[in-house]
Formats: structure tokens, C-alpha cells, sequence
């Protein structure tokens, strides 16, 4: 697939692309660092949490995390149960990603690689951008979180 890029954030993405295809990538600690990347440009701060609700790594200004990460945690897996039931076959993976316009701020949220991206944004930054920018990251993050996570349940 192709990625457009904006000025503004192409050079991050390059940054993001060369760091996430590094071997240290695997590694845990590395997660809030390869998050923080994405930060700035309207991002305020970026989650992963685990299904369950639990925090995996955070980058930026993510004020309660906790609370954040089951909100996201819990909307993301009804939504994903809500698409199996309505549609026939896999409906589950129909459903890539929410983008929540709230009074404060945006929010772009969904399923990636066992886990719960999330992205906290301005009032200012638009949908558009915010949808490229949780998509860029989506597709570089998905196989290392997939990996790393079942490495985690052996």
C-alpha cells in the first residue's frame, strides 16, 4: 500500500520506519520511545494498552492512562463483537479503528497486534491527519506487537 505524507510529519514517519524495523524493536522498553515518535504536530500522547486494560507503554502528555487505556481497552472489544455479530464470517476484522471527536480533544483508538492503540490529540488537529497518522503506525507496529506479545504467552 502507499502512505502519503505530510511535510510536517514525513519526516517522522521516515524516523519511525527506520527505528521500528531495528532489532531492538522487540524489545518492551523500547515500546514508549517508538511511540513518542508519533507525538507532536497536534499528538498530544500515545497508549498501548493490553486487552484487558492494562497499560503497556505510554509516550507524551497521557494524563490518566489507567482510566484511558480501559475505557479504550473495553470500546475496542465491543466494537470488535458488535462487527462479528453483524456481519458473516470474520466481522471482526472489519473494524480497524475508532476516531472520537470529544469537547476537549480527539481520540483515534482500535485494535493492533493483540493490543489497544490509542492516540490523544488537540481539538485543533484534524480527523484526517490523526486517521494517517494511527494508520502509519498501526501498519509498522502490528507484526512487532504480535511477535513480542505471543512471545509474552509462551
Amino acid at each position: 500500500s502507499t502512505l502519503f505524507l505530510i511535510p510536517s510529519f514525513g519526516y517522522t514517519l521516515i524516523a519511525l520506519i527506520a527505528y521500528l524495523f531495528s532489532p531492538e524493536m522487540l524489545n518492551p522498553k523500547a515500546l514508549p520511545e517508538a511511540l513518542g515518535r508519533v507525538v507532536g504536530g497536534g499528538v498530544q500522547g500515545a497508549l498501548l494498552a493490553l486487552p484487558n486494560g492494562d497499560t503497556l507503554a505510554t509516550a507524551g502528555e497521557v494524563y490518566d492512562h489507567g482510566l484511558l487505556a480501559s475505557v479504550t481497552a473495553q470500546a475496542t472489544a465491543g466494537l470488535s463483537r458488535t462487527a462479528s455479530h453483524m456481519c458473516e464470517g470474520d466481522g471482526a476484522n472489519l473494524f480497524n479503528y475508532s476516531l472520537i471527536d470529544c469537547q476537549n480533544g480527539r481520540i483515534a483508538t482500535g485494535p493492533c497486534g493483540g493490543a489497544v492503540l490509542t492516540l490523544v490529540a488537540h481539538k485543533d488537529e484534524e480527523m484526517g491527519a490523526l486517521k494517517m497518522k494511527w494508520n502509519a503506525l498501526f501498519a509498522l507496529l502490528k507484526p512487532q506487537l504480535s511477535a513480542l506479545l505471543q512471545d509474552e504467552t509462551k
